[in-house]
């Protein structure tokens, strides 16, 4: 009998979040090290099992119980994925990976199964914005993104990786090469002008999906406008090499794990060149972290289109004000 929820990683950042959102049903908490799963259960749950799992070579036996598999950490392989598609097991992934994302979204999916992706911030607000926007406005097909970050905010390691590693490599868009931070646009919000830049977020490859007759195009920025054009600068000199060096990167990532100035407000602003939609607030984990959990509870509680879906499937452009005055 298939009864239980498997969350991968579900005593992370993220996962703790979203496991003890679903404390009322039976949990089973995998991940390499099983004596900090065993340590987190102890503490914060009332029905759950630790199991020691490697999501790039997994027991398919440890599934035999599950109905749903929700993955709380990075991987770049489609293999998990595919075998919850074929055995109808619902799945979701708050993976923010654009390249592994962009994978999943080629699949052949089936009527028994819903498979979850673009789960938080970007993707995931992001995507219920941009959603809106063109329901208001179906007639303007050019829709930008701008992702503020705050520079003050503290990030994990996996993260800051990927971020620097997407800041070097150019990334593919509707069959046209992009150099990240190369292409410049900028909005206004409470009487600041923020400049941002093009970067591989994980939407807009989705919303292109989704929607093919529209352009969704993702620019990135930080919550001190002075940063963002350093930076930019930077990347123009091409000092870009400096990243891909052992002691330049060792230096930047040290430096945005402890960060020493901004903030943790962080802004998402789409605009489709006439209106324009904006979320905002301060603590971006706190935020992804109650998306993910709201989102996984309704994949379990709720019953959600077989399929491929988004965040934007199962909350509405109307839902974020409540979770935003929850927050405050």
């Amino acid at each position: 009998m298939r009864n239980k929820i498997m969350i991968i990683g579900g005593h992370g950042a993220v996962g703790q979040t979203i496991s003890k959102a679903l404390n009322h049903h039976s949990l089973v908490i995998g991940g390499r090290n099983t004596e900090k799963i065993q340590l987190f259960i102890n503490s914060n749950l009332r029905d759950a099992q630790s199991i020691k799992i490697d999501i790039h070579t997994f027991d398919e036996s440890l599934f035999h119980d599950v109905h749903t598999v929700i993955v709380c950490v990075d991987q770049n392989s489609t293999q998990l994925v595919e075998y919850c598609i074929d055995n109808n097991l619902n799945y979701m992934d708050v993976s923010a990976n654009s390249g592994y994302l962009d994978k999943v979204q080629q699949l052949e999916f089936t009527n028994q199964s819903s498979i979850l992706l673009g789960v938080g911030i970007a993707p995931g607000v992001t995507n219920i914005l941009a959603t809106q926007l063109i329901k208001d406005n179906p007639n303007l097909k050019n829709v930008d993104i701008h992702v503020i970050l705050g520079l003050g905010e503290k990030h994990g390691s996996a993260a800051i990786d990927w971020t620097l590693e997407n800041m070097i490599v150019s990334y593919t868009l509707k069959n046209e090469t992009y150099k990240p931070l190369n292409m410049h646009s900028q909005f206004m919000h409470h009487s600041v002008k923020y400049d941002t830049f093009n970067f591989n977020f994980a939407d807009q490859y989705l919303l292109n999906h989704k929607y093919p007759e529209f352009n969704f195009f993702t620019y990135m920025g930080f919550d001190k406008p002075m940063a963002t054009r350093m930076i930019h600068t930077l990347m123009n000199l091409n000092l870009s090499g400096f990243f891909k060096t052992k002691n330049g990167y060792k230096v930047t990532k040290h430096a945005l794990l402890n960060p020493k100035f901004g903030s943790d407000y962080f802004i998402i602003h789409v605009s489709n060149g006439m209106d324009e939609l904006v979320f905002d607030g301060y603590n971006e984990a706190y935020y992804t972290g109650q998306f993910a959990a709201i989102s996984a509870v309704k994949l379990v509680d709720d019953s959600l289109p077989f399929g491929l879906i988004g965040m934007d499937d199962i909350i509405s452009y109307k839902d974020l004000s409540n979770i935003q005055s929850n927050k405050n």
